[in-house]
């Protein structure tokens, strides 16, 4: 008595089968893993941490000092001939009464002739509502 052909595919492990092409075989390993839903829920997850990471960078401000050396490279880079390539090093903040930061640091950035080259710069930042004002000088 023969079986219908639809039980004898079932019986056939993926193992049995020989496949035309590795793409083939690739497909069929993926299958058997269930790897699709593994990706998707990696994806998932992926996409939730970003939402988590930047729904709390927006629910916590930084912080005063950080808020000063942002606006110091925002008037720095007012100041360069190609801004687009300005990459900041540390800066050190210094408190100062009043609530303003004298802060200090460098810069590499490409000068007229393509050249890198590397500026320090002072810049003293004061709150002003809920904005900064700096003004920076590089030397």
């Amino acid at each position: 008595m023969s079986m219908p052909e639809s039980e004898r595919e079932a019986e056939i492990a993926p193992e049995d089968v020989v496949y035309e092409s590795k793409s083939a075989r690739r497909r069929a390993a993926w299958r058997a893993l269930g790897l699709k839903r593994l990706t998707v829920l990696v994806i998932a997850a992926a996409v939730l941490v970003y939402t988590v990471v930047m729904v709390a960078v927006r629910l916590w401000p930084d912080s005063a000092e950080t808020a000063a050396i942002r606006s110091c490279e925002l008037a720095v880079v007012r100041q360069l001939e190609a801004p687009a390539t300005a990459e900041f090093g540390d800066a050190t903040a210094d408190a100062q009464e009043g609530g303003g930061y004298l802060i200090t640091g460098q810069v590499d950035v490409e000068n007229g002739f393509g050249g890198l080259i590397r500026d320090n710069n002072v810049c003293a930042a004061v709150p002003v509502g809920d904005s900064w004002f700096a003004l920076a000088v590089l030397m």
